[in-house]
């Protein structure tokens, strides 16, 4: 749903159903890529500080696998 909602520019929406993924799924083997469109989610709805945190987190995961 994230994905559908970044495409039509829909920010907010997209922030709360990657964070809402996240949530009910914090073990799945794609959180690199989830965490990746949640910081582009971010960025989109113009929270940069956000998206850089994220971003951060999402390169420390990778490192981890």
């Amino acid at each position: 749903m994230g994905e559908v909602q970044g495409q039509r520019k829909e920010w907010k929406a997209a922030v709360a159903s990657y964070e809402k993924y996240r949530q009910l799924k914090p073990d799945v083997q794609n959180a690199t890529v989830v965490l990746l469109a949640l910081g582009r989610a971010q960025l989109g709805a113009g929270n940069a500080d956000a998206a850089k945190t994220i971003a951060n987190q999402a390169l420390l995961q990778e490192r981890k696998d």
